[in-house]
């Protein structure tokens, strides 16, 4: 083999391991009883168009009221939404940060109130 065709070769495998860097993770949808869980990006890349998850939050200025919503869907169709008006600081936060490298984690109580909302953002879950 001559020097280009080695380098031509290395090249092709260092771009391939490029491409690939990194560690990936991917979680599907999951429901159950009064718990889902899952990842953003998971849901949105399913192959049904079942799948989703997520939380929303609102306050308002001038106001002390707050508002918490989540939902989720997993791939047989089990559902699960809680909403919580003037939720713990935390949950609000967590709520908030959602975005497509989220991983949630949600619970509601018999009153479909939500009374845990976990989310994580890191790169594995992209």
């Amino acid at each position: 083999m001559n020097k280009f065709t080695v380098g031509l070769s290395l090249a092709a495998v260092l771009a391939a391991q490029a491409a690939n860097a990194g560690l990936h993770y991917s979680s599907p949808i999951t429901v159950s009883g009064t718990v889902a869980y899952g990842q953003v990006r998971a849901a949105r890349f399913s192959a049904d168009s079942k799948q989703f998850i997520g939380c929303s939050a609102y306050g308002a200025v001038n106001t002390y009221s707050t508002y918490v919503a989540c939902s989720a869907s997993d791939a047989a169709g089990h559902t699960l939404y809680c909403s919580t008006y003037n939720p713990n600081y935390y949950v609000w936060q967590a709520a908030m940060s959602v975005n497509e490298s989220s991983s949630i984690i949600f619970n509601a109580d018999s009153h479909g109130n939500c009374i845990y909302v976990y989310v994580s953002n890191t790169s594995p879950n992209l």
